[in-house]
C-alpha cells in the first residue's frame, strides 16, 4: 500500500474517533444540563409550594384577625352607644341634681316668708314641710346612688374600651406584619415565577440546542458512515493489494525458481553439446583417437546431465492435455525450456506441439525434466519459435 493510502486511512480514522468523542461530550454535557434543570425544578417546586402554604395560613391568618378587629371594631362602637347612652343618663341625673340643690336652695324661702306673713297659722304647714324634705332627703340619696352607679359603669366602660383599643392596636400592628408578609411572599413567588419562566425560556433554548446538537450528530453519524465505508473499501482495496503482492511475491518466488531450472538447464545442456562436440571432434580426428573417443563417450556417458536415450519414434502420453508456453529458448543448441515439469505430469521422451498466434509451428521433444519446468529439443520448425509460445 502506498504512502497516500495509508495518510487517507490515518485520517479517517482520526476523523471518527473524534466524532465520537465530540458526540460523547455533547451527549454527557446534555445528560447534566438535564440533571440540574431537573434539579432546580423540583428545588423551586418545594420552594413554592412551601410559599404558596405559608401565603394560605397568612391569608387565614390575616383573615382571622380581620374579623377579630371588626368584633373589636362592633364592640367599640357597641361600647361607644353605651357611652353615649350613659353620657346622656349622666347629663340627666346631673341635671336633676342640679333641680334639686336648685329647688332646696329655694324651699326654704318659701316657708319663711309664709310663717313671716302669718304667725297664727296651725301646725299642718310645719308636718307638711317635714314629709317634702323627708321625700327631697329620699330622691337626692337615690340619686346620688344612681350617680354612683353609673360612675362605676362608666368608669368600667372606659376600662373596656382601653383594654378594646390596646387589642385593636396590637391586632392592627400584628396585621399590618402580616401583610408585609404576605407583601414579600408575593413578591418572592413574583420571583421565582419569573425565575421558572427564565428557566422554562432556558430549557426551550437548550431544547432547541438539543435538536441542533442532534441534527449535528446525526450528519457526523452520516458522514461517519460514509467515511467508515470509504475505510472499509480503502481496507479491502489494501487487502486485495496485498494479496495480490503476496501472489506477485509467490510468482515472482516461482519464475526465480524457473528461472534458475532454466539456468540450470541451459547451463547442463550447453555442457552435454559441448562434450558431444568435443567427442565427434575426436572422432573425425582419426583411429588414434578412437582409445581416447571411447573413453570420452564412456564420461558423456556418465555425466550428470546426461539422460536415457528415449525411443526413436517418441513416447505419446495419453490421458489429460498437458498446455504450457515456452520459457526459453536456445538457438545455436537448438532446445528450448518450456514452464511445465514434473508436477504438471512432464516426463523423458513426451512430445510436444509448438503453437504460435494458434498456428502450429514445430515439434518438441522433452529430454530433460525438473519439478516445474522442462528441456525439450527441436525436432522440426515451420518458423522461428519464440519465447512464450503455446506448447501442448
Amino acid at each position: 500500500m502506498d504512502q497516500k493510502s495509508k495518510i487517507i486511512i490515518v485520517i479517517l480514522g482520526i476523523l471518527t474517533l473524534i466524532s465520537i468523542l465530540f458526540a460523547a461530550k455533547l451527549n454527557n454535557e446534555k445528560q447534566a444540563v438535564l440533571r440540574e434543570y431537573q434539579e432546580e425544578r423540583e428545588a423551586w417546586g418545594l420552594k413554592e409550594g412551601k410559599l404558596r402554604q405559608n401565603a394560605e395560613i397568612i391569608k387565614k391568618q390575616k383573615d382571622s384577625l380581620q374579623e377579630r378587629v371588626n368584633a373589636i371594631q362592633k364592640e367599640l362602637d357597641s361600647a361607644e352607644r353605651e357611652k353615649g347612652e350613659f353620657r346622656s343618663k349622666y347629663d340627666i341625673v346631673a341635671r336633676e341634681r342640679d333641680e334639686l340643690v336648685r329647688r332646696l336652695k329655694e324651699k326654704p324661702k318659701a316657708p319663711v316668708s309664709s310663717r313671716s306673713a302669718g304667725m297664727g297659722s296651725s301646725e299642718a304647714p310645719s308636718s307638711v314641710s317635714d314629709q317634702y324634705w323627708g321625700s327631697v332627703l329620699k330622691d337626692k340619696a337615690a340619686l346620688e346612688f344612681d350617680l354612683g352607679n353609673v360612675k362605676d359603669e362608666y368608669k368600667k366602660l372606659r376600662l373596656h374600651i382601653e383594654e378594646l383599643t390596646k387589642e385593636k392596636t396590637e391586632l392592627e400592628l400584628e396585621l399590618t406584619n402580616l401583610q408585609h408578609k404576605n407583601s414579600d411572599l408575593q413578591r418572592r413567588y413574583d420571583y421565582n415565577e419569573k425565575l421558572l419562566d427564565s428557566l422554562s425560556s432556558e430549557l426551550v433554548r437548550e431544547k432547541n440546542d438539543k435538536q441542533a446538537i442532534t441534527a449535528q450528530v446525526n450528519e457526523i453519524r452520516k458522514e461517519n458512515g460514509v467515511l467508515r465505508r470509504q475505510l472499509k473499501l480503502a481496507v479491502d482495496a489494501k487487502l486485495k493489494l496485498q494479496e495480490k503482492i503476496v501472489n506477485i511475491e509467490e510468482e515472482k518466488a516461482v519464475l526465480k525458481d524457473k528461472v534458475e531450472d532454466v539456468e540450470t538447464v541451459a547451463m547442463e545442456k550447453r555442457t552435454a553439446l559441448q562434450a558431444s562436440d568435443e567427442k565427434l571432434s575426436r572422432i573425425k580426428g582419426g583411429p588414434a583417437g578412437s582409445e581416447a573417443a571411447k573413453t570420452d563417450e564412456k564420461a558423456v556417458e556418465l555425466s550428470p546431465i546426461v539422460v536415457h536415450a528415449p525411443d526413436a519414434a517418441g513416447i505419446q502420453v495419453s490421458g489429460k492435455e498437458m498446455v504450457g508456453r515456452i520459457a526459453a529458448v536456445d538457438v545455436e543448441h537448438n532446445f528450448v525450456v518450456i514452464d511445465i515439469g514434473e508436477d504438471a505430469g512432464v516426463g523423458i521422451g513426451m512430445d510436444f506441439e509448438v503453437y504460435q498466434n494458434g498456428e502450429r509451428v514445430g515439434t518438441a521433444r522433452v529430454i530433460q525434466t525438473r519439478k516445474s519446468i522442462s528441456a525439450a529439443d527441436i525436432l522440426q520448425s515451420t518458423r522461428e519459435i519464440k519465447a512464450g509460445d503455446i506448447v501442448r
